[in-house]
């Protein structure tokens, strides 16, 4: 009796809704499943001058950069989702830059980076793809460290993502990066 009297309680117990609204029931175990949007991140691989440049996948914007070899030579890219809400537009490239470059490589007001090219022995002229974010603006801007082939890649935080770059030291070897949040 006290076996069946359990029984009933735990029944009950598992059969009566909770308080409040349920979002999404698992069909499979009954349990309120919780809908959480995470950003994916993807490796765009990594390009020098004697291949490709290389891009990040649709719907995708550039948020870590690092660079290996003699002369930062090898220069490698991560990339992360843009929120659903935002749209993605048209691609352009901006001018390569060095060393001798004297002002920083911005992507134009509303574009974002999304794909990198070298030139130049030891990837000396770097030149930025940058895609069209709509829907979203750039708020709360900021410049990396100096990143090179000694110290590791940078990674802007969750939400952040780069705008643009400026290089110094032999080939470009170090790298300073542009990066704002995207709001």
């Amino acid at each position: 009796m006290k076996r069946l009297s359990l029984f009933a309680a735990l029944t009950l117990l598992l059969t009566t809704p909770a308080c409040g609204p349920v979002d999404e029931m698992d069909s499979e175990t009954g349990f309120e499943t919780e809908q959480v949007e995470q950003a994916a991140t993807q490796s765009a691989g990594s390009t020098s001058e004697e291949f490709p440049p290389i891009h990040c996948g649709n719907r995708m914007v550039a948020f870590s950069l690092g660079c290996t070899g003699t002369g930062c030579d090898n220069v490698s890219m991560n990339c992360r989702d843009i929120p659903s809400n935002a749209g993605y537009g048209s691609k352009s490239w901006t001018r390569s830059f060095s060393e001798e470059t004297t002002t920083p490589t911005l992507c134009p007001s509303g574009y974002w980076a999304t794909g990198v090219s070298c030139t130049g022995s030891f990837c000396d002229n770097v030149s930025l793809e940058c895609t069209n974010i709509t829907g979203r603006t750039a708020t709360d801007c900021y410049w990396s460290s100096w990143i090179s082939d000694e110290t590791a890649p940078f990674q802007a935080p969750e939400e952040y993502f780069i705008r643009g770059a400026k290089c110094r030291g032999w080939y470009c070897d170090d790298i300073s990066l542009y990066y704002c949040k995207m709001g």
